[in-house]
């Protein structure tokens, strides 16, 4: 199954406030005709890693690969070091 964020946000509005909030769209592709959206107002780790368990949940089952496309929120961090030979 791949897996990424669409590009383009969609707008949702708080109806008790009229304030409107930019929406993430992740999109799940498994091996199949079905497709997966879900929204989230970030791309952040507990927004995204929440995804596939929700995916998972509503089609009773997992996938054996789920290849992420340029996941940056799944990168902690980045440590150079210099290789000894």
């Amino acid at each position: 199954m791949q897996t990424d964020c669409a590009g383009h946000t969609i707008p949702i509005i708080d109806p008790s406030t009229g304030v409107i909030h930019s929406a993430q769209i992740f999109v799940a592709l498994p091996a199949s005709s079905t497709t997966f959206g879900r929204s989230s107002f970030s791309q952040k780790l507990p927004d995204w890693g929440s995804s596939p368990g929700t995916r998972a949940s509503l089609f009773s089952g997992v996938t054996n690969t789920i290849v992420c496309d340029n996941l940056k929120a799944g990168i902690a961090g980045v440590k150079y070091t210099s290789l000894q030979a």
